[in-house]
């Protein structure tokens, strides 16, 4: 079957749309910077073409036919969408990435992750961006399987280099009225076992000892929100990230256990760029941004 390709150019749509604007056709040329006789040609071609009336007289203005109305809104988005090809191939963005693929880990601060989008989206204004926050151990096998352009996690994969970006705590909290913050003496971990243990999936094997089977009664959940939203309604105890606790322990609805030992744990978080020296320049702005936003 052969190709069919459009009867009538964007430039004839201009000139309509430029009569519109400008009210005539002596106003459209000078606004065209083109003669009025090319102007009335481009029109009557375009008319002639569709095989309808798009303009009629409205006093001393020429205005759009109901046909020509409707028909004029679909073209503006054709001329929107030709304008952005056109100052996108004359910006150095014609060369990026469409889309970038971001990978985090909830360890990082939400501050910091902000702060990199913002810097990211008005630095590469023609490039969306993706982004995937994983809490079930998924994320080595994402960047494994070459579906990140930039990543933040805990861990780096096997054959995969990372660059240390900054040190995350997690600390032990509870509902203030939760009984293990009743406890005047410090907390061990025989104190610990008599109550649930809130968990994130994929750190679930971190909170407990090789070897050891999950104890009775802990709840393993897959966000960070439900993890803190449990810890809020006195469920269980939590080594949670500070930063998404921050605000409840200022309000005194949640309390730093009294542990013993092991209050604070300190993770390191890696930046990474899985594809390397091939990696897209808009890849390389979010990962300088994500740099610069610790």
């Amino acid at each position: 079957m052969a190709h069919q390709f459009p009867r009538t150019t964007l430039e004839q749509w201009r000139v309509l749309q430029a009569i519109v604007e400008y009210g005539s056709y002596a106003q459209a040329a000078k606004a065209l910077f083109r003669s009025q006789s090319s102007v009335s040609y481009a029109v009557a071609r375009l008319q002639e073409e569709l095989g309808v009336t798009l303009l009629s007289p409205c006093g001393r203005k020429m205005c759009l036919t109901p046909c020509g109305e409707a028909l004029l809104h679909d073209a503006l988005l054709l001329l929107e969408d030709s304008l952005y090809l056109e100052q996108r191939a004359q910006s150095p963005a014609g060369l990026w990435e469409a889309q970038v693929n971001l990978l985090v880990d909830m360890l990082l601060p939400r501050a910091v992750l902000q702060t990199a989008l913002r810097s990211f989206c008005s630095q590469c204004p023609y490039s969306s961006l993706q982004l995937q926050e994983e809490f079930n151990g998924n994320s080595l096998s994402l960047v494994e399987r070459g579906q990140v352009d930039v990543a933040v996690l805990a861990r780096v994969p096997n054959g995969h280099s990372g660059q240390p970006l900054m040190h995350s705590d997690s600390v032990a909290v509870a509902a203030s009225s939760h009984p293990l913050c009743q406890n005047i003496h410090a907390l061990g971990s025989h104190e610990l076992k008599k109550y649930p243990q809130i968990t994130l999936n994929h750190m679930a094997s971190l909170a407990r000892p090789r070897g050891h089977a999950p104890l009775p009664g802990n709840l393993s959940v897959s966000t960070l929100g439900s993890a803190v939203e449990l810890v809020s309604q006195g469920l269980g105890y939590a080594w949670l990230p500070e930063h998404a606790v921050a605000d409840a322990l200022a309000k005194g609805t949640m309390r730093l256990l009294a542990l013993k030992s092991g209050q604070r744990r300190s993770m390191e978080l890696y930046l990474l760029l899985p594809a390397g020296e091939r990696s897209g320049p808009a890849s390389r702005v979010l990962a300088q941004a994500l740099q610069a936003a610790v």
